[in-house]
């Protein structure tokens, strides 16, 4: 793994390690006819996953680690 890779994954790790709600997406896990992966709560973090493949929730809300915004977010940027 490169530095760069561990520098990326670190927020990962430390949520985890505070004992935070992790998911990871399974593009493995077949769902329904035409539609694959789901996200699933991670018991173990690996190393080999991208970080866009983890969010986190807290709270009731959604918070990726790449940078996307959560739907809370979305939402509340366009309230009526």
């Amino acid at each position: 793994m490169t530095r760069q890779k561990c520098k990326a994954i670190l927020p990962v790790i430390q949520a985890f390690a505070e004992g935070k709600c992790i998911e990871y997406w399974d593009s493995m896990q077949i769902v329904a006819s035409f539609q694959r992966g789901m996200w699933k709560t991670a018991d173990n973090i690996g190393f080999g996953s991208s970080i866009s493949d983890y969010r986190m929730i807290e709270g009731g809300v959604i918070r990726y680690f790449d940078g996307r915004p959560s739907v809370t977010d979305t939402l509340n940027k366009y309230k009526f």
